[in-house]
C-alpha cells in the first residue's frame, strides 16, 4: 500500500545539512586539530545549553581531522546513577573492536585498567585500577589506536550526564595528551563538572550561544532546501525556537509530519495556521511526532525511552512481548538512530521529551515490565556477581515503576558494587539516591552506612564526620545494638587517623570502648588504632605497647591480617630506635599479609620496608614493588605515600626530575582525595628540588604554600630541609643557621623530622662558623640510635671539623674519609659538606680540601648552583692547586656570549629534544630549561626554536 502524505514512517527526518552560524567555533576546533596533528594533543570542551548544537559541532569536528585518523565516539545517557566510564568504554570498544590489547612493554601492568575501558578484554574478576593507572591506560589506547603515524579523534557527547570517574579521566587526559596526536572533543552543559575544567589545560574551550535571527533564517532555508521558504514559516520558527538549532529542526519536522508545513511548487508554506496543539517546546513537538506514529512504532519508542540509551533491542522486544527485536527505523523517522544494535536517540533531549510526553501510568507500566524482564530479584540474590551499572540501571527502572523498596535495595547494592570496582564517585551517587528512597528508618541506616563507606574511600574528612554523626544519631534513635554503634565509632576513628586528626580518633575509640560488647577481633582493631594515634603523637613506647596487644589478640582469634597490621605498627614504633629490628618486623608483616591473602597489607608492609631504604639511602626495590601493587589495587593513598618516599630517595641521589614528578603525582592525589598531611609534605619535598639549585624564591613559595596545612613536624622539615638548604645554595650562611635553629625548636624530639638530613647539615654549619653549640648538636645527632644517612654523614663531617680545630689532624682526616663514604650515594649533600668542611680544613691545615672543592664544584655546576660553585673556585685558589674554571663554552659558540649551561641547552634544542627531555638529561626542572631557552632567544635575537636550531647548525659549519 502506498504511504499517505501523513505517514511519517516513510518521511526522512528534517536535519540541517550544513552548520550555520558557527564559523568562530569551528575555527577554534580547527586550531586544536592542527595542533594535535603536530603532536600537541589535548582536550577540547564544547559547552552550551540543551539543543544549542554541541553534538553537531563535535561530530563535524571529525571532518577536520586529517585523512587516515581514527575517529571514535562515546555518549553518556541520562540516568539517576550513571555507569562508571560508560562513554569511554563505548568509544574504546568501538575503536578496538576485534583487536587485541596494545603490545607494548608496559601494557601488562595496565591490564586491569585496559579491561575496564574495553570490557571485551575483561577476564573476571576485574580488579579496580587507580585513577593514575586508568589515565595511563586511556592514554595508551588513544595513542596506539590509530594507524602508524596517524592520530585519533574522539567525540564524547553529553558529559554532563557522565559519572564522576569519566569526568576525572577527562581532566587527567587534558594534561597528559601533549606529545600525542590525539584530540578529545567533549560536549557538556554549562556549570557541569566537565565545563569547569581548567581552561589553561584545554586545547580549546568553545561556548555555544543560541543562534541570532539571521542565522535561524539561514538554518531554516538550508533545512528545507531546495526551494524557497515563505516568510510565514521563518516567522513561526523565530517565534517558537528561541534560537536553539535542535528545536528549529524538531519544529519543522513536527509541522511537516502533521501536514501543516507543505511544499507547493518550489515554496515551503504553512497549509494552515500552526495548530495550538503544536507548542514551541521540544517536548510538545516530540509529543506531536509520537501522535502520528502507528501504535507499534509508538510503543517501541516509548519502551526504548523507558529502558534508556544503550539498552539492547532484545530487551525492548522482551518488554513488548515481541519475538523479534523491533526495527529501529520503523519506530520513528527522526527520533531513533537506525541500524544500531542498542537503543540510540538522535539527541539526548529526545528521550527526555518522550518520557515527559508519556502519561505517568504508561511510564510506570513499561518500567514495571522492564524490571520483570531484567529479573531484578535475581540481581539482588547475587549482587556480587552483578555489575554495578546493571544494578543502577535496574534501580532507575524500579523507581519509575514505583517499586521504591526494590529501587532502594538495588541502589545500595549498586553503591557497594561501584565501591568494589574503585568507582568512588558512582558509589556516592548511588548511596545518596538510595538514602532518599529508604522505606523505613532501619533501611535509611543501611543507606547511611553505604554512604559512610563511600565517603571514607573518597577520603573526605568533613563529609565522613557529618555522615558519621547522622548515622550515630539514627542508630541511637533506633536503639540499635551496642556492637553496631561501636563499629561506626571505629570506622570514624579510622577515618580520623587517615586524616591525621588524632584527638578526634581517640574520642571515637573511647566511645566505642564505652559501648563494650567487643570480641577479640574488634579489640585488636581498636588496639591498632590506638597505636596509630600514639605514633601520630610521637609516643613511641605507648604505640609499641598497643601494637603488641593487638598482635596478641589477633593471634588468639587466628586473624592473620590483624597480626600483619600489628607487626607493621610495631615496626613503625621501633624504626626510630632500632632500624634492623624494624626491618625484621616489616618483613614478618609481609609474610603474614601473604598468608592472609591481603594484597593491600602486603603493599603497606613493602612500603614500610622502603622507608628503611630511604633512611639508609638504599635501593628503590621495595618502594617500586609497593607502588606497583598499590596501582593494581587502586590504593590511591598508598601510591601517593610511596611517591613521596621515592621523591625523597631521588632527591638524595640527585635524580631531580624523578623527584619533582613523584611529588607532583603525590600532591595531585592528596588534593583530590583529601589525604591529610600528605599534600603539604609533598609541597615541601618538591620545593627541595628548587632549593639545591639556588632557586630561593621558588623554594620559599613552596614552603608558604605548604605552611597553612602543615603541622609542627612538617614545618620543621620545611625550614630545615628546604629553606635552610636554599640559603646554603646561595651562600647565605646566616639565613641557613636561622632556619636550622627554627627547625630544631619546632621538631618534636621523637619525630622523624628530628632525624632528617638537616640535623647533620646544622651541626656542620655550626662547626664551620665556630659556634659554641656545634659540639653539643653534633653529639646529639651522633647519639641518636637511628638517623638519616645524610644527617649521619654530615654530622660526622662536623666531628671532623671540630677535631681539626682542636689540632687532631689525623683524627679529623679519618672522620672526614668515613663521612665522605657515608654520603657517597647523595651527591648534593656530599658536595655541600665538602665545600663547608674544606673551608675549615684550609683554616686549620688538615685533610684534602683541594680535591673536595674540585669535586664539589663539578656537582654545583651540574645543577646550576652559581653561588656555591663560585665559592668553591674562590676557596680552591687558596690551596695552591691549578685554578678551577667554570665549565667552558664550546669554542664554536664562544662568540655569541653563551654560558656553558646555555650551550648545553642549545645543543640539545638543535637535536630536537623537548624541554622535558632536556630537563631529564641535565637533571633540572622543565621550568629551568624554559628560562634557558628564553635567554637563548634573547641573546641570539631569534623568536622560535627552529631558528635556534638553524643558528646552531650554521655555527657548527
Amino acid at each position: 500500500m502506498a504511504a499517505s502524505p501523513r505517514d511519517t514512517r516513510r518521511v526522512e527526518p528534517l536535519r540541517c545539512p550544513v552548520l550555520v552560524g558557527r564559523d568562530t567555533e569551528v575555527a577554534a576546533l580547527r586550531r586544536a586539530t592542527t595542533r594535535a596533528a603536530q603532536a600537541h594533543g589535548g582536550v577540547a570542551v564544547v559547552s552550551g545549553t540543551p539543543g544549542v548544537g554541541k553534538s553537531r559541532l563535535a561530530r563535524d569536528a571529525a571532518a577536520l581531522a586529517p585523512p587516515g585518523w581514527a575517529r571514535w565516539r562515546g555518549r553518556c545517557a541520562p540516568t539517576v546513577a550513571p555507569s562508571p566510564l560508560r562513554p569511554w568504554a563505548e568509544a574504546f570498544s568501538a575503536g578496538w573492536r576485534g583487536r587485541e590489547p596494545p603490545d607494548v612493554p608496559h601494557a601488562a601492568g595496565l591490564r586491569p585498567a585496559l579491561e575496564l575501558l574495553v570490557p571485551a578484554w575483561a577476564r573476571p574478576p576485574v580488579a579496580a585500577p587507580s585513577p593514575v593507572l586508568l589515565g595511563e591506560a586511556a592514554r595508551l589506547l588513544l595513542a596506539a589506536g590509530a594507524s602508524a603515524g596517524e592520530g585519533t579523534l574522539v567525540v564524547l557527547e553529553d558529559l554532563h550526564d557522565a559519572d564522576p570517574e569519566s569526568v576525572d579521566l577527562l581532566g587527567h587526559l587534558s594534561e597528559a595528551l601533549d606529545g600525542t596526536r590525539v584530540l578529545v572533543v567533549a560536549t557538556t552543559r554549562p556549570r557541569s563538572g566537565t565545563a569547569a575544567l581548567d581552561a589553561r589545560a584545554l586545547a580549546a574551550r568553545v561556548e555555544l550561544e543560541p543562534l541570532g535571527p539571521e542565522d535561524v533564517c539561514a538554518m531554516v532555508a538550508a533545512t528545507l532546501a531546495p526551494g524557497r521558504v515563505a516568510a510565514e514559516v521563518t516567522h513561526a520558527v523565530l517565534a517558537r525556537a528561541g534560537g536553539v538549532p535542535l528545536v528549529v529542526e524538531e519544529l519543522l519536522g513536527a509541522w511537516r509530519a502533521a501536514g501543516a508545513l507543505v511544499r507547493r511548487g518550489v515554496t515551503w508554506q504553512l497549509a494552515r495556521p500552526v495548530p495550538a496543539a503544536v507548542p514551541a517546546t521540544l517536548v510538545r513537538s516530540i509529543a506531536d511526532r509520537l501522535a502520528v506514529l502507528d501504535p507499534r512504532s509508538r510503543t517501541t519508542v516509548e519502551a526504548a525511552a523507558v529502558l534508556g540509551e544503550g539498552a539492547p533491542w532484545t530487551s525492548v522486544a522482551a518488554v513488548l512481548d515481541d519475538r523479534e527485536p523491533p526495527i529501529a527505523q520503523d519506530a520513528a523517522a527522526s527520533l531513533l538512530v537506525p541500524g544500531e544494535p542498542e537503543v540510540r536517540f538522535h539527541h539526548g533531549l529526545v528521550r527526555d521529551a518522550v518520557l515527559e510526553s508519556m502519561p505517568a501510568a504508561r511510564v510506570e507500566h513499561l518500567a514495571a515490565r522492564a524490571v520483570e524482564v531484567l529479573d531484578a530479584a535475581a540481581l539482588l540474590e547475587d549482587p556480587a556477581g552483578a555489575a554495578a551499572p546493571a544494578l543502577s540501571r535496574t534501580a532507575e527502572l524500579a523507581e519509575r515503576a514505583a517499586h521504591t523498596d526494590l529501587a532502594f535495595r538495588l541502589l545500595v547494592a549498586a553503591s557497594r558494587g561501584a565501591l568494589a570496582q574503585g568507582a568512588v564517585g558512582s558509589a556516592v551517587r548511588n548511596a545518596e539516591r538510595a538514602a532518599t528512597l529508604a522505606p523505613s528508618p532501619r533501611e535509611r541506616v543501611d543507606a547511611d552506612r553505604a554512604l559512610l563507606d563511600a565517603d571514607t574511600a573518597a577520603g573526605d574528612p568533613a563529609r565522613i564526620r557529618d555522615r558519621g554523626a547522622h548515622l550515630l544519631a539514627r542508630l541511637d534513635a533506633l536503639d540499635a545494638p551496642l556492637a553496631e554503634r561501636a563499629e561506626v565509632h571505629r570506622r570514624l576513628a579510622a577515618a580520623a587517623v587517615a586524616g591525621s586528626a588524632w584527638d578526634v580518633a581517640a574520642t571515637h575509640l573511647d566511645a566505642a570502648e564505652r559501648l563494650g560488647a567487643d570480641g577479640p577481633a574488634d579489640l585488636a582493631r581498636t588496639a591498632c588504632l590506638r597505636a596509630e594515634i600514639a605514633l601520630g603523637r610521637h609516643r613511641l613506647d605507648e604505640a609499641a605497647e598497643h601494637a603488641a596487644a593487638a598482635q596478641r589478640l589477633a593471634v588468639r582469634c587466628a586473624w592473620s591480617g590483624g597480626e600483619a597490621e600489628a607487626l607493621l605498627l610495631r615496626g613503625r614504633a621501633r624504626r626510630m630506635t632500632d632500624l634492623d629490628e624494624a626491618a625484621g618486623l616489616f618483613s614478618a608483616a609481609v609474610a603474614r599479609a601473604e598468608l592472609a591473602g591481603d594484597e593491600l597489607l602486603r603493599a603497606r608492609a613493602l612500603l614500610e620496608l622502603g622507608t628503611v631504604d630511604v633512611i639508609r639511602c638504599g635501593p628503590t626495590d621495595h618502594l617500586e614493588r609497593a607502588r606497583a601493587l598499590g596501582e593494581d589495587l587502586g590504593a590511591v593513598g598508598l601510591v601517593a605515600t610511596t611517591d613521596l618516599q621515592l621523591a625523597v630517595l631521588a632527591w638524595k641521589r640527585a635524580h631531580w626530575l624523578v623527584a619533582r614528578e613523584a611529588t607532583e603525582r603525590a600532591a595531585t592525589a592528596g588534593e583530590r582525595h583529601g589525604l591529610g598531611l600528605l599534600v603539604p609534605l609533598a609541597r615541601i619535598i618538591g620545593g627541595c628540588v628548587d632549593a639545591v639549585a639556588g632557586h630561593r624564591e621558588a623554594a620559599h613559595a613552596a614552603f608558604e604554600a605548604a605552611r597553612p596545612e602543615a603541622d609542627a613536624e612538617i614545618e620543621a622539615s620545611g625550614r630545615g630541609n628546604l629553606l635552610a638548604v636554599a640559603a646554603l645554595a646561595v651562600e647565605d650562611r646566616e639565613g641557613a643557621l636561622d632556619e636550622f635553629a627554627r627547625a630544631e625548636a619546632l621538631a618534636p624530639s621523637r619525630s622523624s623530622s628530628a632525624r632528617s638530613p638537616y640535623r647533620g647539615l646544622h651541626a656542620l654549619a655550626l662547626a664551620v662558623v665556630g659556634d659554641a653549640a656545634a659540639a653539643e648538636v653534633t653529639r646529639e645527632v651522633a647519639s641518636l640510635p637511628v638517623v638519616d644517612a645524610v644527617a649521619g654523614g654530615c654530622a660526622r663531617w662536623a666531628a671532623a671539623v671540630l677535631a681539626g680545630r682542636e689540632g687532631e689532624a689525623e683524627r679529623a682526616r679519618a672522620l672526614a674519609e668515613a663521612a665522605d663514604r657515608e654520603l657517597a650515594a647523595s651527591p648534593w649533600p656530599q658536595a655541600m659538606a665538602r665545600r663547608l668542611a674544606a673551608e675549615a680544613a684550609l683554616d686549620d691545615g688538615w685533610g684534602d680540601p683541594a680535591r673536595w672543592l674540585e669535586e664539589a664544584h663539578t656537582v654545583f655546576e651540574s645543577v646550576g648552583a652559581v653561588a656555591p660553585a663560585r665559592a668553591c673556585r674562590s676557596l680552591h685558589r687558596r690551596t695552591g692547586a691549578p685554578p678551577l674554571h667554570r665549565a667552558p663554552t664550546p669554542e664554536r659558540w664562544a662568540g655569541i656570549g653563551l654560558t656553558a649551561r646555555e650551550s648545553e641547552v642549545l645543543a640539545l634544542v638543535a637535536e630536537g629534544h623537548s624541554n622535558r627531555e632536556i630537563a631529564a638529561r641535565l637533571y633540572v626542572s622543565p621550568r629551568t630549561v624554559e628560562k634557558h631557552v628564553e635567554r637563548l632567544l634573547a641573546k641570539t635575537a631569534t623568536s622560535r626554536r627552529s631558528q635556534l636550531t638553524a643558528l646552531a647548525l650554521r655555527l657548527d659549519r
